[in-house]
């Protein structure tokens, strides 16, 4: 039923960076935009980056990883909007 309805549903357009913490937000998206065949009316998602315990160089580390989920969180946003659930989430 679940790949059914994925299969289904029309996915959002929004094009998602190519990096393991977007990719996972890009696969929410699908599912949010698939919630009326799942017949969800709550959905709840967990996503998880490591890398974050940093000894050495934290700035410099934190320089090269902040980018990658601000990008993330905005190309979430966009597809949010584009299925017309962005104040739902």
């Amino acid at each position: 039923m679940f790949v059914s309805a994925l299969q289904a549903s029309t996915p959002p357009t929004t094009v998602f960076s190519a990096n393991p913490f977007s990719e996972s937000l890009g696969q929410i998206a699908r599912v949010i935009g698939a919630r009326n065949a799942l017949g969800a009316t709550r959905q709840t998602f967990f996503v998880t980056v490591g890398g974050w315990d940093h000894h050495d160089e934290v700035l410099n580390n934190q320089a090269r990883m902040l980018p990658v989920i601000s990008r993330g969180l905005q190309d979430f946003r966009d597809a949010l909007f584009e299925l017309g659930v962005f104040n739902d989430v």
